[in-house]
């Protein structure tokens, strides 16, 4: 059989399966933008979840936070000179799988206005230590009311916002791609231009810390989309396949 008839038989098959393709793919279309949520910590249960470092060093305080007036929240304990960080126990791929981070956060007062912020991002698995951070600074911070994007061994990208002060809910999602989306209080407000590099073989903690400032509510999920996709995309091209062939026949 030549190879011109096993491509018509191919496609033929594919138009008829196509379809079926199509019918199972959308089903499954609405988990298509819900994330699975992997990885979650209130701090209800203290810091059972994570190894933490710095000096001093990091407690759970109960302060007013996203939860209400009495909220059991990460502090870094900064004393002005220096601050305590947290790292997740687990440790998780952030490579090509729709990987997104959020935690709620506040900046709290630091000994200059370069030091009033607060952060989220990634850190080496053995060291503990971030290469990667996305940094949220507010009104009396040095930039003001901006985020700011850290990748190791690239250029810090600064973004402005509205208001940076008092609690927000702060993310980033890595795409596909390795570029960053960031998202404050569920909106996207930077996409970055440098993408994040597969360092330290795709692996990571995820680290929480940034001189004087609180954190609660953090949540890791991943949208495993590229199966669904590439579902679609061969039902489309059966079907496309059986438009030009009848176009073709009439």
């Amino acid at each position: 059989m030549n190879k011109k008839n096993i491509g018509k038989k191919f496609f033929k098959k594919l138009q008829i399966e196509g379809v079926y393709l199509l019918v199972f793919a959308f089903g499954f279309l609405p988990a298509i933008g819900q994330a699975t949520e992997i990885f979650t910590d209130d701090f209800e249960s203290g810091l059972s979840k994570w190894t933490i470092g710095g000096s001093p060093s990091p407690s759970i305080i109960n302060i007013p936070g996203p939860g209400g007036p009495n909220s059991n929240v990460f502090s870094t304990n900064d004393d002005l000179s220096g601050g305590g960080y947290g790292v997740t126990n687990e440790i998780f791929d952030y490579v090509g799988v729709g990987f997104n981070v959020t935690a709620d956060v506040k900046h709290g007062n630091a000994a200059f206005a370069d030091q009033k912020k607060s952060g989220i991002g990634l850190s080496n698995v053995t060291t503990g230590s971030a290469f990667f951070l996305v940094e949220l600074f507010g009104a009396a911070s040095n930039p003001v009311n901006s985020v700011r994007v850290n990748f190791e061994g690239g250029t810090p990208e600064v973004f402005g916002i509205t208001n940076g002060d008092d609690w927000h809910n702060l993310g980033f999602s890595i795409l596909d791609t390795g570029i960053i989306r960031v998202l404050l209080d569920g909106v996207v407000v930077a996409t970055t231009t440098q993408a994040i590099n597969a360092t330290y073989d795709g692996n990571a903690r995820i680290f929480l810390g940034n001189r004087n400032s609180f954190y609660d509510n953090v949540s890791v999920s991943s949208v495993p989309e590229p199966l669904i996709i590439t579902l679609i995309g061969l039902g489309l091209a059966g079907i496309g396949y059986q438009r030009q062939h009848s176009k073709k026949a009439a």
